[in-house]
């Protein structure tokens, strides 16, 4: 229950003391008692009922205190044993529940890595280039070193890697009066293990001209760079061009 407060005050004398006069007649006054009647506003008593009401107050407020402590240690204790951290010995190790009330640990993973949700329905570290794996799972094609070469064969890329760019834009070579070719060599920022596959977009530098690229003629595709050839079917003055690449390789 509420601890209820006593509300102490002190004792106020009045602002203006009583004066008394002695008149004994000039003989002399023996066994005399003087009581002094300064009127007072009492204060509050201090008495055993008003001090044992204090000590009721203290003491049922400590033991509030207490039993508010013991269950919070109590409750820590329940979500300690509930959610074992514990296990969690390293900076990026994840719980994660494997059943109603039962954890386990994903330890944490290298650099460069995925989350991801098994067929299981735990989670799993995947390796950035295991996740581009199961984006490219298998590709077609007749040579196993050179995605370039067609065919029919199922190949399973062992690690897959996407690159992309835009070109400077470039200037026409030379024309035959009915059109302009224009050629130029792309190097990747980063070299393959195996000749990649090569799609290409061009893009005329004037877009609102709607000029058209009849054809491009792709060769010299390596691990590290191709080079192109863009014909168009513009024979006037000649405008630049762009072109958007995407290699697709291991």
């Amino acid at each position: 229950m509420p601890y209820e407060k006593t509300n102490w005050v002190d004792e106020v004398p009045a602002s203006t003391p009583v004066e008394y006069t002695i008149d004994g007649d000039g003989g002399t006054i023996t066994n005399a008692t003087i009581e002094v009647e300064t009127p007072i506003t009492p204060g509050t008593p201090v008495n055993a009922s008003n001090l044992n009401h204090m000590e009721d107050g203290i003491e049922t407020a400590q033991e509030t205190a207490e039993n508010a402590g013991a269950a919070a240690a109590s409750a820590q204790a329940t979500a300690n044993a509930a959610i074992p951290k514990s296990i969690a010995t390293a900076v990026g190790d994840i719980l994660y529940a494997t059943a109603s009330a039962v954890w386990a640990k994903l330890a944490k993973p290298s650099v460069n890595s995925v989350l991801r949700m098994t067929p299981a329905g735990s989670p799993s570290w995947k390796a950035e280039s295991d996740f581009i794996q199961s984006l490219i799972y298998r590709r077609q094609g007749g040579d196993a070193d050179d995605w370039n070469v067609g065919g029919t064969t199922s190949f399973t890329p062992a690690a897959p890697l996407i690159q992309v760019g835009k070109t400077s834009n470039f200037q026409p070579v030379t024309s035959d009066g009915s059109y302009y070719y224009y050629h130029l060599t792309v190097t990747f920022p980063q070299a393959f293990n195996k000749v990649p596959l090569i799609l290409l977009t061009p893009t005329p530098y004037f877009v609102e001209l709607h000029y058209h690229a009849t054809h491009v003629v792709l060769y010299s595709i390596s691990v590290s760079s191709f080079h192109f050839y863009l014909f168009t079917d513009f024979a006037g003055s000649a405008i630049n061009w762009y072109m958007h690449w995407m290699a697709i390789g291991e």
